[in-house]
């Protein structure tokens, strides 16, 4: 089980190197750390004020994200796509995680923080989620094609 290397999970969902207990682990992990994520966030949820515009604008950020890797894999072989967005999507939620608590962290999230530091913060959640699933795009794609060449990088 890989923690930090997307491209070598991507390879072995490509090659079909990975057992179905390993993709069995990799659902679970991804399922824990969704269900940690969602309970850390509305347990750290301070002020209310703004928070259903930014739930909004989180649901349509993933929603355009799943929708963008679901017709990269549609558009190659079209199979597995919640296997491979599971998999692809647990070292990229590590990075992400990381990424946003030391911007937090260094902005001072851990302080009740200000409306403008707050709004820089969802600035940079928006970024991370465009990011996250430009990448996970990107290797959907790249294993729906069997037949494009390695990746770089």
């Amino acid at each position: 089980m890989h923690f930090w290397s997307t491209k070598k999970i991507a390879a072995e969902l490509r090659d079909n190197a990975l057992t179905p207990e390993d993709r069995s682990k990799y659902g679970f992990a991804w399922l824990a750390f969704v269900f940690l994520g969602t309970v850390t966030s509305s347990v750290s949820k301070r002020d209310l004020v703004g928070d259903e515009f930014s739930l909004v604008v989180d649901v349509f950020l993933v929603g355009i994200g799943i929708s963008l890797c679901y017709r990269a894999n549609k558009r190659g072989d079209g199979k597995d796509f919640w296997m491979r967005l599971m998999c692809l999507s647990w070292t990229e939620m590590i990075r992400a995680a990381l990424i946003i608590c030391a911007v937090a962290y260094l902005v001072g999230e851990f302080v009740e923080p200000v409306a403008r530091v707050r709004f820089l913060l969802g600035i940079c959640w928006a970024l991370a989620l465009l990011s996250f699933f430009w990448r996970i795009h990107s290797f959907m794609a790249w294993i729906a094609h069997a037949n494009e060449p390695e990746l770089k990088g």
